[in-house]
């Protein structure tokens, strides 16, 4: 449960950072956003690039979206970001609510830390003042939480120290799913959730009792996995869109134009693409010659919908604010994180959503096609 109000306290975070005031802000779309040693930010600080180093002092919250995110300063605030790789090695005063790929934690944290990543590691330097919220693919804990640890992995090493309670959730079978140093220290009780029980190490320090109980997945309330599904997916579509913001963000811009100025032919070029691939691909299957070719086909049609969503967020989103926001000149960042938004609610409700997806795909899609053969000369 408290991993789930991490991410949804993640997702709603996220969502409302378009309207938070910010004193200093990088609105370049590529490049390295640097705040040096000898520099003081006053207030918040917004970086959105290619590469976000913070090195400083920030007064406020530390807003960053990027491909890289290092922080070796102090951030007197919050520290709420979006990356492919994310690494914290300085202060910060308040909380810390990063999603990633991988995660590197080491350095000191005043508040909670909620982490969501594929590789997630607290290294042995970390302190985090209170509790810890961490979930991913493989999970390293190697320093000091003063509160409680919440991991929901499927793999967990604990080599630290936990003050307080620890909970994990083992998402596979395996004995290695969840690793206690024998030096490791957890002042509280043990729970872990898993399909089966586990041989855990008996010379680990647990000041409380160990609990076993059984992984049942399945057993969810109705409106917690809805909300589940709608943050997932959210997170799941803007992690893929922080690729087209910031390593092409001007084919982006393009694509967005092309479904803007070229409505009807981009609806058309999607929906005959989605809708042709597949027959198309059976036919050549039926020849020897055809089956490299029907593969082919059948992967550029999955890969068609992924990114054919992706760019839909991008068109949606700047609708949101040049129609209804009224407001032109916004990052690719704000687009995204609006339109990945909306979609994802729209996208769950019953038929009404599935339609409307697959029209959006239709036309993200359809303005990459659209470009690609009135342009050819800019691919």
């Amino acid at each position: 449960m408290k991993i789930k109000i991490a991410l949804i306290a993640l997702f709603i975070s996220l969502l409302s950072l378009p309207f938070l005031p910010v004193n200093a802000a990088s609105e370049k779309e590529k490049g390295t956003v640097f705040v040096s040693a000898d520099e003081n930010i006053t207030g918040n600080l917004f970086a959105a690039g290619e590469n976000i180093i913070v090195d400083g002092i920030v007064g406020g919250d530390l807003i960053a979206a990027a491909n890289y995110i290092t922080v070796t300063g102090r951030i007197e605030g919050d520290i709420i970001a979006v990356g492919q790789n994310i690494n914290i090695e300085g202060e910060v005063g308040g909380n810390v609510r990063v999603f990633g790929s991988n995660i590197n934690i080491n350095g000191s944290i005043s508040r909670n830390l909620n982490a969501f990543g594929s590789q997630v590691t607290i290294g042995n330097e970390t302190r985090i003042g209170w509790d810890a919220i961490v979930g991913g693919s493989a999970t390293t804990i190697r320093g000091n939480i003063i509160g409680a640890l919440d991991s929901y992995s499927q793999k967990t090493f604990i080599a630290g120290k936990v003050g307080k309670n620890v909970k994990v959730r083992v998402l596979n079978n395996e004995d290695d799913g969840l690793i206690i140093d024998k030096n490791s220290v957890i002042n509280g009780n043990l729970d872990y959730y898993s399909k089966e029980e586990l041989n855990l190490n008996a010379n680990s320090s647990i000041s409380g009792d160990i609990t076993w109980q059984n992984l049942n997945i399945n057993k969810k309330s109705p409106f917690l996995s809805w909300l589940w599904e709608a943050a997932f997916s959210f997170l799941s579509v803007l992690f893929i869109g922080l690729f087209f913001i910031f390593i092409t963000p001007r084919l982006s811009r393009q694509f967005i134009k092309e479904a803007k100025n070229k409505t009807g032919k981009t609806l058309l070029w999607g929906s005959l693409f989605t809708l042709i691939a597949i027959p198309l691909a059976l036919i050549l299957a039926f020849t020897i010659i055809g089956i490299p070719l029907s593969i082919i086909l059948i992967s550029l049609w999955l890969a068609g919908l992924f990114v054919g969503k992706t760019i839909a967020t991008l068109i949606l989103g700047d609708l949101i604010f040049t129609k209804i926001l009224k407001r032109e000149k916004v990052h690719l960042f704000w687009v995204l994180l609006i339109g990945s938004f909306v979609l994802s609610l729209i996208s769950l409700i019953p038929w009404f959503g599935w339609i409307f997806s697959f029209v959006a795909i239709w036309l993200g899609l359809g303005s990459i096609l659209s470009y690609v053969i009135n342009k050819p000369k800019n691919i």
